[in-house]
């Protein structure tokens, strides 16, 4: 399979084959309608278009010795009404890996077109099949959360991942109905490589501020925003120790990959508001960021034989344009958090000495934020 192409797999459900793993011996959960037809439920993993200010187009490859593209299970909720239909989900075990070539058996399940009605919503979760149970609405599935993220290595069943559509007219043709699926992760990558020639072997880390807990489904902004405010955030390995780096191979360069659950450390309006700046935040004072909860890497990195701590936030600070007088919120908003399904990918610099480990020196950073497999959104350096 093309690595450069999101991953689909078609679940045809007409074929008369059995079902896999934890539906292997249980009935139908839908009779077969009498008129016939297929259902054919198709997803991608993070196959979606991105609207965004792209400068270019790089989809990731994955990593598959981390599990980034695995599909373990999958469960598919259909509500009606906010009530789910049949009474439980379908539960698969395709064990999809990336290195798949794409063709794939087929799967009976007994669904037909008229088991769906015109505005009731698909809800498909990948890798998280331990919250279905006693899942009898959607506002059940919304307030389910994933937990026990590994913030350095594999998720052995695979990255929890989720995609909801709501059936339309336009996705039927004839007697068949196709429904198409984005699964996206509910994680966000970090991925931080060396400019010049730092020597690996003696570089130790520890991630701050990151969360292992989230919701299944993707929320509504504002939503997400009040529930990432909520969690308890972890240090790895622990608030006062660090680790030695292990980097891996990607995109032709050694990388430290780390993941976490989304996280928000906006402060609020960090000034008194004025005229120039009603919403309370002079950008060109100070970022307003809540340093108790933003996500970053401390580094015991080499520079001229000595090793120094550097301090390496996870996203940008400040905006392009934090001397306007009518920036808003909007301008800035999403450089102080982590999104779900993003890769924060951070290029550090080292030409100068650190500091010590209660007073870390900034270097000189590049980042580039961009959707999971998606396009890269270009973002200056930080200076």
């Amino acid at each position: 399979m093309d690595k450069h192409k999101p991953i689909y797999i078609l679940l045809g459900l007409l074929a008369p084959l059995c079902l896999l793993a934890s539906c292997a011996e249980e009935e139908p959960v839908y009779a077969p309608s009498a008129d016939g037809g297929r259902v054919i439920l198709s997803y991608a993993v993070g196959g979606s278009p991105v609207t965004t200010r792209a400068q270019d187009t790089t989809p990731e490859d994955g990593i598959t010795s981390r599990g980034e593209n695995l599909v373990s299970t999958l469960d598919l909720f259909i509500f009606r009404d906010g009530v789910l239909v049949g009474g439980k989900p379908l539960s698969f075990s395709p064990s999809y890996e990336d290195s798949q070539d794409g063709s794939y058996e087929l799967l009976e399940t007994g669904l037909r077109p008229d088991d769906f009605q015109d505005g009731d919503q698909v809800c498909l979760l990948a890798n998280c099949h331990d919250i279905v149970g006693g899942v009898t609405t959607l506002q059940d599935l919304q307030d389910a959360v994933a937990t026990g993220l590994v913030c350095y290595d594999r998720q052995e069943d695979g990255f929890v991942m989720d995609g909801t559509v709501t059936v339309a007219a336009s996705m039927r043709s004839g007697n068949d109905l196709h429904i198409r699926v984005d699964l996206k992760r509910a994680a966000a990558k970090v991925r931080l490589s060396f400019a010049g020639n730092t020597d690996w072997d003696e570089v130790e880390y520890r991630f701050c501020h990151y969360a292992t807990t989230a919701t299944v489904l993707e929320r509504e902004e504002s939503a997400e925003r009040a529930y990432v405010n909520t969690l308890t955030l972890s240090d790895y390995p622990s608030a006062t120790t660090l680790t030695n780096a292990t980097p891996i191979a990607e995109d032709s360069k050694q990388c430290l990959v780390l993941y976490a659950y989304p996280n928000d450390w906006y402060s609020g309006p960090g000034y008194p508001a004025d005229n120039d700046h009603p919403d309370g935040d002079h950008l060109n004072v100070a970022a307003p960021i809540d340093p108790d909860r933003e996500t970053r890497i401390l580094l015991k990195a080499p520079y001229d034989g000595e090793l120094y701590y550097y301090d390496i936030p996870v996203n940008f600070r400040l905006p392009e344009n934090n001397d306007d007088l009518d920036i808003t919120f909007d301008d800035y908003k999403d450089l102080y958090r982590l999104q779900r399904n993003h890769i924060y990918d951070i290029t550090v610099t080292i030409d100068g000495p650190g500091g010590t480990e209660s007073e870390p020196v900034t270097p000189k950073l590049y980042y580039q934020v961009m959707p999971f497999d998606e396009e890269t959104v270009n973002i200056p350096a930080f200076e």
